[in-house]
């Protein structure tokens, strides 16, 4: 019967998972609604200089009196 009941339970999350996931709106809904939006619309963007960033940081070396 425990087992049974589990299995009930789990049958019932998948079919209420499974109802959420198929109502979720397509990504063009979301635009057209403005829900959905880009970083660059509210921020400028600007191309960055492509260096490698693992590089020395001497600032991460000095003392708590040096800063």
């Amino acid at each position: 019967r425990n087992d049974q009941t589990e299995q009930e339970e789990r049958r019932e999350i998948k079919q209420r998972l499974n109802r959420k996931l198929n109502q979720r709106p397509t990504v063009d809904e979301l635009r057209d609604r403005k829900i959905l939006i880009r970083f660059s619309d509210y921020v400028e963007v600007a191309k960055a200089q492509d260096y490698d960033r693992r590089a020395d940081k001497p600032w991460t070396r000095l003392s708590a009196a040096d800063k």
